[in-house]
């Protein structure tokens, strides 16, 4: 499915290694691959943000780790086509994507990881909880 140059995308932040608690910002590895060849993330555009949190808490409980819930990303779909990335919307589960086209490289994805960095809105969980 098509994900248009405009349409946010959500990438949750499951652990602390990913998120600078004192910079409040994310770190690279929070939008490396590797191992794998595809980056999750979460289509959000037009959700309220109530919703957009019940996505990434229903993601931490599904997974086999059961991660917490620490934060999210949020940026444009285009932020990722200008490092030659692409978005391909599968929604399994629903709202899903992968950002795909990384190549096996670990420097190169540690690059435009940077670079998508410099473009995303970080929103802390801790934050968000003290504000309810």
């Amino acid at each position: 499915m098509q994900v248009a140059d405009l349409e946010r995308l959500s990438r949750f932040i499951f652990f602390s290694k990913w998120y600078a608690r004192t910079t409040r910002r994310v770190k690279p590895d929070a939008f490396i691959p590797h191992p794998y060849i595809e980056l999750s993330v979460s289509c959000t555009d037009g959700l309220s943000d109530e919703v957009v949190w019940n996505i990434g808490n229903d993601t931490a409980t599904s997974r086999r780790d059961n991660p917490a819930l620490h934060g999210r990303a949020d940026l444009k779909t285009k932020v990722i086509r200008q490092q030659a990335l692409d978005v391909v919307r599968d929604d399994n589960p629903l709202y899903h994507a992968n950002i795909v086209g990384w190549g096996g490289e670990r420097s190169a994805q540690i690059s435009k990881a940077q670079q998508i960095l410099l473009q995303v809105s970080c929103y802390s969980q801790e934050k968000r909880q003290q504000q309810l």
